[in-house]
């Protein structure tokens, strides 16, 4: 049925856009553990 597709279309989108935000924050949260190794946590934190 179409219903039954789109359903699993919406959600393969829904699973696509959050491992974007995963992708993102894990980046984020990276680069912020990074900047508190060196020192500089609070540059990163203001630029944000």
């Amino acid at each position: 049925t179409p219903t039954v597709r789109s359903t699993i279309q919406c959600w393969n989108i829904k699973t696509k856009i959050s491992r974007r935000l995963w992708r993102e924050l894990s980046n984020r949260q990276t680069k912020i553990t990074t900047g508190t190794s060196t020192g500089r946590n609070t540059d990163l934190l203001l630029s944000d």
